[in-house]
């Protein structure tokens, strides 16, 4: 900047360190501002692992039932549990209903007849994390009025737990999908 310009601009009653970009102070404390702010986002964020983790995993579904036998217009419960087998912490949803895949004894697959409750999208609060070694278990039932079974048959039920894409969730979890071994019951 010439002589020129700094009397010009002392003329017009400016402070000269207010004028066309402040003073190197200024801007040093502007940089320190951030440069503390910055630190202290990635602090909390490796501190707490939000981002990093949950979505691999290792997972194992089971299913046990409470009865080999049903009536035509009875139900069964299933016990459905879903366990962490892997060596880290890990993120899941809750499955919805529909866990269930029932097959005849021609390996067809049963239609579910019953109901089919609304639900509201999944968001990072529904997410549950499993640490190594521990579960998460829910009871379902099969009940005789909502499955197209018949009597005097023998079937195989599974538990499945599919997961991905969730729009709303932006967290990591496990995604993927997983079938228990299947396990039989008869209707009379």
């Amino acid at each position: 900047m010439s002589n020129c310009d700094v009397e010009a601009r002392k003329k017009d009653g400016e402070p000269f360190s207010q004028q066309k970009g402040g003073s190197k102070a200024h801007r040093g404390v502007y940089i320190f501002v951030v440069v503390v702010i910055v630190l202290t986002v990635l602090i909390i964020v490796s501190t707490r692992g939000l981002i990093f983790w949950g979505g691999d995993g290792e997972l194992v579904l089971t299913l046990t039932l409470d009865s080999s036998t049903m009536t035509l217009n009875g139900s069964i419960t299933c016990h459905y549990k879903l366990t962490n087998v892997g060596p880290s912490s890990v993120r899941i949803l809750p499955p919805f209903w529909g866990g269930l895949r029932i097959v005849d004894s021609n390996d067809s697959a049963v239609e579910y007849q019953g109901p089919v409750a609304d639900r509201k999208p999944y968001q990072n609060d529904d997410l549950i994390v499993l640490r190594s070694g521990e579960s998460w278990s829910q009871n379902m039932h099969i009940d005789g009025h909502n499955w197209a079974l018949a009597v005097n048959e023998t079937y195989r039920v599974s538990a499945v737990y599919t997961m991905g894409g969730e729009s709303e969730v932006w967290l990591p979890y496990w995604q993927g999908s997983i079938s228990s071994r299947a396990v039989e019951f008869m209707v009379h």
